[in-house]
């Protein structure tokens, strides 16, 4: 067993480190290539990418590591870093400063520590099993916050490229259903940066019933989402794998889930 302290501390050193390179170099981004209509790659992902998997491999070179843009190094360890180098390419590239790097570490199919860190506003969220959620190394934990008329919920936007017409005009339906109850229902697709603060207590949920993600776009929000008080099932309230890609979710402070739950599968 590694001494989670230290790989936490590692891996925020090295977030810091990947988010000082992102800053530095934005004005320096180009698309590489297209991977579909709706999505990029660019120099700069595949630049950031390298030096996070190299120190990664120098500190822990016989763990696994799956990245976004390499895919699986797998060196049959019972430990996989699970990296999203630049999460939120699309925004980086237009100069919006909505981004994150981040990191989750698995031990087989468990998460025991995991790090969002968003370059611009300095936030370094990160979580460790058993020891709670922290922003910049002070303890945060999910808001109280039972009444849907009081709660902010952010939904990661219907994407048509990915559901037949039936399903996407349904997945309308369940947002009115949603906007009609709450304070104020948001999109944003940014899963990551999303989930750490409904960690902060910023938020009361955050829902994705529409697109199913890779592992890297949500394992490591969830999981400090989880460390901080939230209750995270899949969308009929059933315990959810972290370990696997393409999951529906929802997640909240616990006190409005089930009404959430009711309201999506009405």
């Amino acid at each position: 067993m590694i001494d989670l302290k230290e790989a936490l501390d590692f891996a925020e050193k090295l977030a810091l480190k990947a988010g000082k390179f992102l800053l530095e170099n934005q004005k320096k981004v180009k698309i590489k290539k297209y991977k579909d209509r709706q999505d990029i790659q660019t120099n700069i992902d595949l630049q950031v990418e390298k030096i996070i998997i190299s120190a990664i491999q120098k500190k822990y070179p016989k763990h696994n590591i799956d990245s976004e843009e390499k895919g699986l190094i797998d060196k049959n360890s019972d430990y996989t870093w699970i990296i999203d180098p630049l999460d939120g390419t699309k925004e980086y590239f237009r100069r919006i400063p909505n981004y994150n790097t981040s990191f989750c570490l698995f031990l087989n199919k468990k998460p025991i520590s995991s790090i969002v860190y968003l370059p611009y506003s300095n936030q370094l969220f990160s979580a460790a099993d058993g020891k709670g959620a922290f922003l910049n190394d002070k303890k945060i934990h999910v808001n109280n916050k039972r009444n849907l008329k009081n709660s902010i919920i952010y939904l990661f936007p219907p994407c048509f490229e990915v559901v037949n017409n039936k399903v996407f005009k349904n997945n309308f339906k369940k947002i009115k259903k949603l906007t009609e109850k709450v304070y104020r229902a948001r999109y944003h697709q940014r899963q990551n940066s999303f989930l750490s603060f409904l960690a902060l207590g910023s938020t009361e949920a955050y829902i994705n019933f529409s697109f199913p993600s890779a592992i890297e776009d949500f394992a490591p929000g969830l999981f400090i989402a989880k460390m901080a008080g939230a209750k995270i099932t899949d969308l009929k309230g059933k315990k959810l794998d972290f370990s696997k890609s393409g999951q529906l979710y929802i997640a909240s402070n616990a006190k409005i889930h089930d009404q959430l739950i009711k309201i999506l599968n009405q």
